[in-house]
């Protein structure tokens, strides 16, 4: 079940800020949001659409592939 930002914030939870931003190597327009407390989000259009991104556990690390 996805959560939106607002379901989480209606259940007293936090979820954190941007910690850091990550552009892909090959993809200018392709950015990931790494957040503080393992909830991210990335961009496939330079920021016009934001949308988490979910694997079903908490990622704290992430890294393009080079190519």
């Amino acid at each position: 079940m996805l959560k939106s930002a607002n379901d989480v914030l209606d259940q007293d939870q936090e979820i954190g800020y941007v910690s850091q931003m990550m552009q892909s190597p090959v993809d200018d327009s392709l950015v990931v949001f790494i957040g503080s407390h393992g909830i991210n989000w990335v961009t496939e259009d330079c920021g016009v659409n934001v949308r988490g991104l979910n694997s079903g556990k908490k990622i704290h690390e992430f890294q393009f592939h080079p190519l």
